[in-house]
């Protein structure tokens, strides 16, 4: 049995409004497409490495159906990712804030949305760790 479960926590998710103000307030982000990522390294009193908030624009997809099956993807997809973020995250000693948002009009497969949210989301990990 493997030791390293893919599951994806409540406390993993990126909830006060405040942390979220500032993250949009630093203007700190990346843009690989379909994605933009807002991040913010931060110093939080959380149990893990990263807090991620999914966001897909209502002005691109007006039924709730589609919006959540968007994000519903992008859940799955960092969820399978995230140990490899996590570790780099952990050696360093750093914590992140990230808002991902879906930025494209049409519907990707799940694979090539994978793909891109693991570019995106380690050019944002190397800007951090660089720092």
């Amino acid at each position: 049995m493997n030791p390293t479960r893919f599951t994806f926590k409540k406390e993993e998710r990126l909830c006060s409004k405040k942390l979220i103000d500032k993250i949009f307030e630093g203007k700190k982000v990346v843009h690989l497409f379909p994605f933009s990522i807002y991040y913010k390294s931060c110093d939080m009193d959380i149990a893990y490495p990263a807090q991620v908030l999914f966001a897909v624009s209502k002005k691109n997809f007006k039924r709730a159906v589609d919006r959540n099956r968007i994000k519903r993807l992008c859940r799955e997809a960092y969820r399978y990712q995230k140990n490899d973020y996590y570790t780099l995250l952990s050696k360093d000693e750093l914590k992140v804030a990230m808002v991902i948002v879906y930025n494209h009009k049409e519907h990707l497969d799940f694979i090539t949305m994978a793909n891109k949210l693991q570019l995106a989301i380690d050019k944002v990990l190397k800007n951090i760790i660089k720092k």
